[in-house]
């Protein structure tokens, strides 16, 4: 519509939403524009010439760009556009000039142009407790030790989570200057192929301050045409969020399978977040239809280091290489094996670092990671567990960790009904050591039928969206006729509902 009242001779739009196009339509029709305006019920590269365009475009105008930037096949979609719809672009004969700037009013109508034109992909380090605890369990389960065995499932397809990081709960904090990780000129197809075969940078980023490095955010600035541009970074208040890229503790891929031991002992490994002031962090970049960053590395601070962000090139190597022959010499030399730790930045946990871990989903890290609701329970479980009363529990949550703790505090028999979940449960069970002949897997029908009286019942009655869980209240109706008597302990035993208009 805009294009219109500029002044298009014809425009087209594409939409793969059959509603959208219908309000597409009615809006169009509501504003006297319907004749103008040609609405195609299909994703860009479904569009033919001459079926669905009668020429090729001067013109291509999206905003198919997710947090990530190339989340929404931005690529892919420009790649078939310029292959199939658009005219050729304009080919610049000097390196430096740039294109949005150098267009006439005659150029517009010969040659295809996009907008935006370009984009400058950003990122920072950050602490987060927010985020931290979305990545990672960063409590233990009362008297059992899980500290960090569990992460958040990956997702291939996306492999960020999105924030608007001004309004996250609990803020944040920049461990690092904003340093740039890329830039696309989407009016040069030759790039656009580039980056679909795939590119990979990796950057030595000086932290300029102390603290937990909890992630790596990202946001871009799109350059729509000449000065005119729109920014996702965290002060914008644009409708974008940012790309999150969360350091996990099991982290640190060179480090732990690439590198030799040596380089293992005289650098901070990503299993630790604990970064000082002045230290160098190794930010990676990969480029593949979409991006991805992670950190790699964490090089203790060096002295006389001016700039904030340098690439990774042969000061770095030397860098390693000089330390790794001081770390090798104290390997090898017996008369300065004593002082071995002493002049190591920080030693290195094998322990740790061979550590299991279990991916599970943002809603389990988030129960995981409830501080004050699981002190309680597990206050209540160790407190029948000295007064031997922890006989048969029943725990219907959908991840039973509280189970597994009662079952390691002596439980002489914990039924779970968590079937989808078995597998991730009998895996942390054997890592914590728990009997598998003390844990029974079964459904709430299969409880109706069982006589069983159990001492402790455990129940996710409130869903993380803090709506009550009806399905549960439901079954445990139900289960009060079966095998819940008067003398079960119901965790939790009673909910009250409060509300409030606002």
């Amino acid at each position: 519509m805009f294009a219109v009242k500029a002044g298009a001779d014809q425009v087209i739009a594409c939409e793969m939403s059959e509603a959208l196009c219908v309000t597409a339509a009615d809006v169009l029709k509501a504003n006297h524009m319907d004749k103008r305006v040609k609405v195609i019920n299909k994703h860009s590269t479904e569009m033919l010439i001459p079926k669905d365009l009668p020429e090729r475009v001067s013109l291509l105008v999206t905003e198919t760009f997710d947090a990530g930037l190339f989340g929404e096949r931005i690529l892919l979609t420009l790649q078939h556009a310029w292959q199939n719809l658009l005219l050729s672009p304009k080919v610049s004969t000097d390196e430096t000039e740039q294109t949005t700037s150098s267009l006439s009013k005659d150029d517009f109508s010969q040659l295809g142009f996009v907008i935006p034109s370009k984009a400058k992909v950003w990122a920072a380090l950050v602490e987060c407790e927010w985020i931290r605890k979305n990545s990672s369990n960063v409590e233990s389960l009362g008297p059992v030790d899980v500290h960090k065995i569990f992460t958040r499932k990956k997702n291939k397809e996306e492999p960020y989570d999105s924030e608007r990081l001004n309004t996250v709960r609990g803020g944040f904090q920049y461990l690092s200057n904003p340093f740039q990780v890329i830039e696309v000129d989407f009016n040069n197809p030759t790039e656009i192929e580039r980056l679909l075969c795939g590119v990979e940078t990796k950057q030595c980023v000086k932290c300029v301050k102390s603290g937990q490095l909890d992630a790596v955010v990202m946001w871009f600035v799109l350059t729509l045409y000449r000065d005119i541009s729109l920014s996702s970074s965290p002060d914008s208040g644009s409708c974008w969020e940012q790309a999150v890229f969360p350091v996990s503790p099991s982290d640190g891929r060179i480090l732990c399978s690439c590198y030799r031991l040596t380089l293992r002992t005289i650098s901070q490994t990503i299993d630790s977040r604990d970064i000082e002031e002045g230290s160098s962090v190794v930010v990676s970049a990969v480029c593949h239809e979409y991006l991805q960053l992670y950190c790699s590395q964490v090089l203790p601070p060096v002295k006389q280091e001016t700039s904030f962000v340098q690439p990774l090139n042969n000061r770095l190597d030397s860098l390693i290489s000089a330390r790794e022959t001081k770390a090798q010499k104290h390997l090898t030399d017996p008369n300065q094996q004593k002082n071995l730790n002493v002049n190591m930045t920080k030693p290195l946990n094998m322990d740790r670092l061979n550590k299991p871990t279990i991916e599970v989903n943002s809603e389990v890290l988030r129960l995981l990671n409830d501080n004050i609701t699981n002190t309680l329970q597990f206050e209540i479980i160790s407190d029948m567990a000295r007064q031997g009363a922890l006989g048969t529990l029943i725990d219907m949550c959908n991840f039973p960790y509280v189970g597994l703790v009662a079952a390691k505090l002596g439980a002489r028999r914990v039924m779970l009904t968590c079937v989808k979940e078995k597998c991730t449960v009998i895996r942390l069970a054997k890592i914590l050591d728990i009997p598998l002949d003390k844990l029974l897997f079964t459904s709430v029908e299969h409880l109706h039928s069982q006589s069983v009286h159990p001492d402790v019942f455990i129940s996710n009655i409130v869903e993380m969206s803090g709506l009550p869980n009806f399905q549960v209240l439901h079954n445990i109706a139900i289960l009060r006729f079966y095998c819940l008597s008067s003398a079960t302990v119901l965790l939790p035993c009673k909910i009250h509902v409060y509300c409030s208009c606002l």
